[in-house]
C-alpha cells in the first residue's frame, strides 16, 4: 500500500479527496488546524507549509513517502503567498529527497499563462502570469522540475476555476447560484460576455488519481471541455435551480470582458484518458442544494 502525503488537506480541493483513494493507499493529510478526525484519512499531521518545522513534523512519522499530492497554497497576501507557495515548495521538494518519494504531483494554475494570447489554451502557451500568486505558481513547477535529475517524477496539473461544494462564496459561481435559491437578481458587468472554464473538484481529484498510475514526467492541462461566458453562466443556474431571478446589467464595464478562457485538454485526455465527468450543471444542481440545506439549518 502506498504511502501518500496530501497538503492542504483543509483546503477547498483538498477536503474533496475521494474515498476511494482511502481504500487503495496510506492516506496522509497536513494542514494547520489542529485535532481534524476525518473518515477520508489514514491519519492527519498537523504542520505548516513555511514553517521551519514542517519537514521535521513529516519526518517524525514517516521515513518514506510514496507519493506527494501538493494542494495547499495561500492565494492572497505577499507575505504569505511567499511563504507557504516559495519556501513551502523548497521544503516539499526537500521532503521528498528526504523520504525518497518517487513522484509529485503538483496542483498548478492556467492562469500563469497572463492573458490568452491564443485559443484554445495549450500546455505549451508562453508564460506572463500577472499576479504573486501565479508567479509563485510558475516558481512552484521550476523548483519541483529540478527533482527530475533526482529520479523523482513531476507531473504538473494546470487547472481553470475550480468549483464545488465547499469553493469559495464569494466567487462568481458560487455568488450565481447563492443568489438563484433566494431569487434574487443577478447582476453583471459589461455585456457579460467574458467566457471561463469552470472544473468540478471532483473531477480534478479524478485526473490525480489517473496520475498516480501514470509514469512520466509531464503539464497537463485539467478543465471542462466547455466554456462559458458570464451571460451563459447566469442563464445556466436560473435554468438548474429552477430560479425567479432575473439578469441585470449594472451598466459598469468589465475590464476583462474580452478574456476568453477556453483550454485545449486534449493532452490530458490523450495521455491520461482523462474525461471530465462532472457537467457544470451537475455542479450547480450540487451547490444549489448544499446551499439549500445550509439557508434552512
Amino acid at each position: 500500500m502506498n504511502k501518500i502525503l496530501v497538503t492542504g488537506i483543509n483546503g477547498f480541493i483538498g477536503r474533496n479527496i475521494p474515498a476511494k483513494l482511502l481504500q487503495n493507499h496510506h492516506i496522509i493529510g497536513t494542514g494547520r488546524q489542529d485535532n481534524q478526525r476525518r473518515s477520508d484519512l489514514t491519519e492527519y499531521i498537523q504542520c505548516e507549509l513555511g514553517n521551519d518545522a514542517f519537514i521535521p513534523s513529516i519526518l517524525q512519522h514517516h521515513d518514506t513517502i510514496d507519493t506527494i499530492i501538493h494542494c495547499a497554497a495561500s492565494l492572497t497576501g505577499n507575505n504569505e503567498i511567499l511563504k507557504a507557495n516559495c519556501k513551502g515548495i523548497i521544503q516539499i521538494a526537500e521532503l521528498a529527497k528526504k523520504s525518497n518519494t518517487k513522484k509529485i504531483i503538483f496542483l498548478s494554475s492556467i492562469p500563469v499563462i497572463g492573458r490568452p494570447l491564443y485559443i484554445p489554451v495549450t500546455e505549451e502557451h508562453p508564460l506572463f502570469p500577472q499576479t504573486v500568486y501565479h508567479s509563485s505558481k510558475i516558481f512552484g513547477e521550476n523548483i519541483l522540475n529540478t527533482l527530475q535529475k533526482d529520479n523523482i517524477q513531476i507531473i504538473i496539473l494546470r487547472i481553470p476555476s475550480p468549483i464545488g461544494i465547499g469553493m469559495d462564496s464569494s466567487k462568481i459561481f458560487s455568488v450565481f447560484v447563492s443568489r438563484c435559491i433566494k431569487n434574487l437578481d443577478i447582476n453583471l458587468t459589461g455585456e457579460g460576455k467574458r467566457i471561463q472554464n469552470y472544473i468540478d473538484a471532483i473531477d480534478i481529484w479524478q485526473a490525480v488519481s489517473l496520475c498516480l498510475a501514470y509514469n512520466k514526467n509531464n503539464i497537463f492541462n485539467i478543465a471542462q471541455d466547455t466554456s462559458y461566458s458570464n451571460l451563459e453562466l447566469a442563464k445556466l443556474c436560473i435554468q438548474e435551480t429552477h430560479s425567479k431571478s432575473k439578469i441585470c446589467f449594472t451598466g459598469q464595464k468589465d475590464a476583462e470582458e474580452d478574456k476568453k478562457w477556453i483550454i485545449d485538454i486534449t493532452k490530458a485526455k490523450k495521455e491520461l484518458n482523462f474525461k471530465p465527468q462532472i457537467s457544470i450543471q451537475t455542479s450547480i444542481k450540487n451547490l444549489a442544494q448544499y446551499y439549500a440545506n445550509t439557508y434552512c439549518q
